[in-house]
């Protein structure tokens, strides 16, 4: 999957895409859906290229037979409500308070979110209680895109790339 999707090989993509794939929770399944959905094969660039790398990049988790990338969302506490957790992708990640002071750094730590707008600064809360502030680019919501692949007839297929919930 690496391979096709860094030389952005439609077709060696859509080997991988299950016939059901899910593509969101509206009801949109299948290879036609998969590709409308994303823009593969069409004219113009897709974005499924940079969400599937993103995706990759933050590992897999191998759960009852079933790989999901990223993997953090899958290893949040169950009570954990993933429309307000989200992870801090880049390591060192500065964090400051209201006033812009540094109140130090986030390396993969889990934070509660506020308010994630999708440019300038989230407000977030910390592990400790504080609230504090940290670029929106710097974090990933659990709610975020996520890709399941299963094993079907010997071979991993991606059976969902889906956000929400």
């Amino acid at each position: 999957m690496i391979a096709a999707v860094e030389k952005q090989d439609v077709d060696g993509l859509m080997l991988l895409v299950d016939d059901r794939v899910l593509v969101d929770f509206g009801g949109g399944e299948g290879k036609d859906a998969f590709r409308s959905a994303w823009g593969v094969g069409s004219a113009g660039p897709s974005k499924v290229w940079d969400e599937l790398k993103e995706v990759l990049s933050l590992g897999c988790a191998l759960r009852d037979s079933v790989a999901v990338a990223p993997s953090f969302p899958s290893q949040l506490n169950p009570d954990a409500d993933m429309f307000e957790s989200a992870l801090a992708v880049h390591p060192g990640a500065l964090v400051r308070d209201k006033d812009g002071k540094a109140l130090g750094k986030l390396d993969w730590e889990v934070v509660t979110v506020i308010e994630l707008p999708e440019q300038g600064d989230a407000r977030i809360k910390l592990a400790d209680g504080r609230e504090a502030y940290a670029a929106a680019s710097d974090l990933r919501s659990a709610a975020d895109y996520r890709l399941t692949m299963e094993r079907k007839s010997g071979a991993w297929k991606i059976t969902a790339f889906v956000a929400g919930d």
